[in-house]
């Protein structure tokens, strides 16, 4: 294969493991088939995370799934960067967006990033190297990364709540339910905006939208409306 085919090769196996290790898709036995018999690392996201050989990561994986440490997730939004950096290696890097399920009500939404050395040797291609580290937020200037990371966490969490309070209600979009949810605890227009990174004029468009769907005339009414909607069941 070409230096151009070995990139482009390389990036699909590389969105093909990151895919199938966060859904469960393969076993981690299946995953490091891909590992280069010359040499393979893993870098996780924390010190016992570190893997130096094949074996060590194989062990310690299988370890922690037994355990149930490693939840179910899935990634999307995906973004892959090639380059080569030799004759035959090619440094993959990953940006995607991964989450648990809303069904497993387990709170993880996070930005993860991830590089991987390929080798090429003939047709076929070997994992030599992951590198993987989350959470990776933009962090204010006068911000500091745990109250950045908590925040998006406490948004991802709000959301959750709200999709189960009005679960039962399935002809409101998302963005409603979430309103919705926060205007029956007692938040302002401004607040919510702030909270859903939108502006005080598109919160009160959703709940002009809201008191149509809901037959009412003010926001009063509409709160008790909410309030009034049967809840699912545990």
């Amino acid at each position: 294969m070409d230096n151009k085919d070995f990139r482009e090769k390389s990036a699909d196996v590389a969105k093909n493991f990151i895919h199938k290790w966060y859904d469960k898709s393969a076993t981690i036995k299946e995953l490091l088939d891909l590992a280069d018999p010359q040499g393979f690392s893993w870098i996780g996201y924390m010190a016992p995370g570190f893997n130096r050989t094949e074996a060590e990561a194989r062990d310690y994986y299988i370890k922690k799934q037994a355990r149930k440490e490693i939840p179910m997730m899935k990634a999307d939004g995906d973004r892959y960067d090639t380059q080569m950096i030799g004759e035959n290696a090619c440094l993959v890097l990953c940006e995607c967006h991964v989450y648990v399920p809303q069904e497993y009500k387990l709170v993880i939404s996070e930005v993860q990033r991830v590089t991987m050395l390929m080798r090429r040797d003939g047709e076929h291609i070997f994992i030599t190297h992951i590198h993987a580290s989350n959470p990776w937020f933009a962090v204010g200037k006068d911000e500091k990364f745990a109250i950045t990371a908590g925040r998006a966490n406490y948004e991802y969490a709000r959301t959750l709540l709200a999709m189960e309070r009005f679960k039962t209600d399935v002809d409101l979009t998302r963005r409603q339910k979430q309103i919705l949810s926060e205007l029956c605890d007692g938040k302002t227009y401004k607040e919510i905006g702030e909270t859903l990174d939108i502006s005080p004029r598109t919160v009160r468009y959703h709940v002009e939208e809201l008191m149509h769907h809901f037959h009412v005339e003010n926001r009063s009414q509409l709160l008790a409306r909410a309030r009034s909607q049967p809840r699912s069941k545990k």
